[in-house]
């Protein structure tokens, strides 16, 4: 959390949560579904143009909005867009995202 800000915004989540235990289930299917999109972007490091990391980009920027996770959204649509680059560009990012997605899990984590 920096400046106070938390790095995931509950309310939307916790409009769907009726229980505390609804609340628990979603946080662990975001933990487990991050872990898993991360996987694949982190296998997907390519040259050029790659239908996978797109996917995986995509799918992660859905989760984290649904979560609040406003930055990761931000930094998951950034890597969905990434057309035909490099695959040190597209390291970079997943080197900008991995921690970021760390930093809401935690968060997550903390609130259940």
């Amino acid at each position: 959390m920096e400046n106070n800000i938390p790095v995931a915004d509950l309310s939307l989540l916790r409009g769907y949560a009726e229980t505390p235990e609804d609340m628990k289930e979603f946080i662990d299917v975001f933990i487990a579904e991050g872990a898993r999109l991360i996987t694949i972007l982190t296998e997907n490091c390519v040259e050029g143009e790659c239908v996978t990391w797109t996917e995986a980009a995509h799918t992660l920027k859905g989760c984290s909005g649904m979560i609040g996770a406003h930055n990761l959204a931000a930094l998951s649509k950034q890597a969905q867009d990434m057309k035909g680059v490099s695959s040190a560009e597209r390291t970079a990012m997943l080197q900008t995202i991995q921690p970021e997605y760390m930093k809401v899990k935690e968060y997550l984590l903390s609130q259940i």
